[in-house]
């Protein structure tokens, strides 16, 4: 994924406040794939003037095998990412509600059953809360997958203790006919007055 990828929201339902890119590495420079950054956009919800920040990003592929991680450098270079992308989370989390998304490359129930300590479940569900929390683990894999029969697209959200939660994601689901080689994930929130 590129610096300055696009991240999309509805302009009569949000205000872009601030955004930016992190580069993280580039295991193949001048040759594919290309080098990875985290980006973030800053929205304003117009309603409520509550923040909440969009991460988004893309891991290389084939950096595992059913959970197991390859011994490659784009597999550390998606390591590294994992955890930027974490950390990420948490320094935006203090100013607003936290959303992450990205195609993450490796599959929901392989790195579960796995738990590799470097894997996003390890890295953003399997800790301590407050943490975030994907669509596949607040509701179950739904359909056939996002990439053939794997679920490797995500949508998270940090999810805070009880007296400080202010969003919540109350569903998702899995599309279609998206113009790619992979089906869409779109989830549903709700954000208190």
């Amino acid at each position: 994924m590129t610096a300055g990828e696009a991240l999309l929201a509805k302009k009569s339902m949000f205000e872009v406040v601030d955004k930016g890119s992190k580069f993280v590495c580039d295991t193949n420079p001048d040759e594919p794939p290309p080098p990875r950054y985290n980006n973030w956009v800053k929205y304003r919800h117009k309603a409520t003037g509550r923040f909440v920040f969009h991460i988004n990003f893309h891991a290389v592929a084939g950096i595992d095998n059913n959970g197991w991680p390859e011994d490659l450098p784009r597999t550390r270079c998606a390591e590294q990412q994992f955890a930027e992308v974490k950390e990420l989370a948490r320094e935006k989390k203090a100013d607003g509600q936290v959303i992450v998304s990205g195609d993450l490359n490796v599959d929901f129930s392989a790195d579960k059953a796995r738990g590799y300590e470097k894997f996003p479940w390890k890295v953003f569900e399997a800790n301590e809360l407050p943490n975030l929390r994907s669509v596949y683990n607040l509701y179950g894999e739904k359909g056939t997958g996002t990439h053939g029969n794997r679920h490797i697209d995500y949508i998270y959200f940090w999810k805070r203790i009880e007296s400080s939660q202010v969003m919540w994601m109350t569903d998702y689901r899995i599309v279609g006919d998206t113009n790619s080689d992979h089906k869409g994930v779109v989830a549903d929130f709700s954000l208190a007055p």
